[in-house]
């Protein structure tokens, strides 16, 4: 199973990553620290199974928006997306569903909370 982690915070993608590395499921994990970057990685032929997905990014209006894109795209409507938000708020979480998202994650998170995800989608 391949993962994209897009998020600003390269300390949300290190431990996002470290701990599904440990997931026998999990062969790649991809970071973007980006939209752009993640785009790039999608246009280099990156088929990801799941993707994480802050809801703050510095290259974008939401990454709401960009669920929503993403889960409309032929290429990418089967890749199963995870937001993540520091927002706990109800709202955040009901909007992020109808743009799309499978799941929902507010940070902090538990590694078991992670490694939950990847036996859902597996």
């Amino acid at each position: 199973m391949n993962i994209l982690i897009v998020d600003d915070d390269v300390v949300i993608r290190k431990l996002i990553s470290s701990v599904l590395l440990g997931c026998p499921e999990v062969t790649q994990c991809y970071q973007a620290d980006s939209l752009v970057s993640a785009y790039q990685l999608l246009e280099q032929g990156m088929k990801p199974d799941v993707i994480f997905l802050d809801v703050h990014l510095p290259d974008s209006n939401s990454g709401l928006e960009v669920c929503q894109e993403l889960k409309t795209s032929s290429a990418m409507n089967t890749a199963v997306i995870v937001v993540v938000s520091a927002d706990m708020s109800r709202e955040t979480e009901n909007e992020a569903y109808s743009k799309g998202a499978d799941m929902f994650l507010t940070k902090p998170f538990n590694p078991f909370s992670l490694r939950k995800v990847v036996k859902r989608v597996a």
